[in-house]
């Protein structure tokens, strides 16, 4: 009865198992919907559901869908100024797939205090990096990434009259 019980199941689920790419589209529905980066949200919820089975299915292939929802609760935890007193939409950060870069240097405007935490947007850029498949989860940590992090902390402490933050951080 067991086995039979089981090769119904397995059926069952064969019959019903939704193609891969169709949980990328309504992942991305999802997360394109999502108002805030609160994962507490009705649209990431069901994005990071999506996620997760897609990580089932191929967890290589997508991992930095899993990235991409972390570094979105970690900017969550910023403010940042999008203009026109707009708040942070998780779509708002695929404006900077091209330019990771440009989204570190809008945090540092736009929390005045954040230039003295280099590692907090430096682990933010590595996985953009992932999340973006600009660079392989593992490969991010480089010295060229963090001397460009550097150079926005060093410009931003520069702005906020932090002479000796710029002057240790250029050594």
């Amino acid at each position: 009865h067991s086995l039979r019980r089981r090769q119904r199941q397995m059926c069952i689920r064969d019959r019903y198992k939704v193609n891969e790419e169709v949980l990328v589209k309504y992942f991305w529905h999802f997360f394109n919907m999502a108002s805030s980066g609160q994962r507490h949200k009705r649209d990431l919820a069901n994005a990071e559901k999506l996620v997760n089975l897609l990580l089932e299915e191929n967890a290589p292939k997508y991992t930095h869908l899993r990235i991409l929802l972390d570094v979105t609760k970690d900017i969550c935890d910023y403010s940042i100024n999008w203009g026109r007193s707009l708040p942070f939409r998780p779509s708002h950060l695929l404006k900077f797939k091209e330019d990771p870069f440009g989204l570190i240097s809008l945090l540092l405007e736009s929390n005045r205090r954040l230039y003295k935490d280099v590692p907090a947007t430096y682990s933010i850029l590595q996985k953009l990096l992932v999340a973006f498949e600009i660079a392989k989860q593992g490969t991010t940590d480089s010295e060229e990434n963090l001397v460009k992090v550097l150079v926005l902390h060093i410009d931003h402490a520069l702005v906020n009259m932090d002479f000796q933050f710029a002057y240790e951080n250029t050594r």
